[in-house]
């Protein structure tokens, strides 16, 4: 049995977390950054959608808390969906 919590509080941290080290890799490395995202997408351009800055403060936050929420909710129903298959 997963804990649910737990795992929802983890993952969130998790995903949180790899999105600041993104932004901070975005912000302070922009070329690099997007080097690294242009070699993920084979055979697509990504020129045409490059952003010529970083989003701002309040924009980055939204993002981090909007986002730490859908992980929270996505994994703690996924944890609970399991835990209830998982007794049968």
């Amino acid at each position: 049995m997963l804990n649910s919590k737990a795992f929802a509080n983890s993952s969130a941290i998790v995903a949180v977390t790899a999105a600041f080290v993104c932004w901070l890799i975005t912000a302070t490395l922009p070329d690099f950054a997007f080097s690294g995202a242009n070699s993920w997408f084979h055979m697509i351009n990504l020129d045409s959608v490059r952003m010529n800055s970083t989003a701002n403060f309040g924009e980055t936050f939204f993002g981090f808390v909007s986002l730490g929420i859908t992980v929270w909710v996505a994994i703690y129903s996924f944890a609970e969906i399991y835990n209830r298959l998982a007794k049968k």
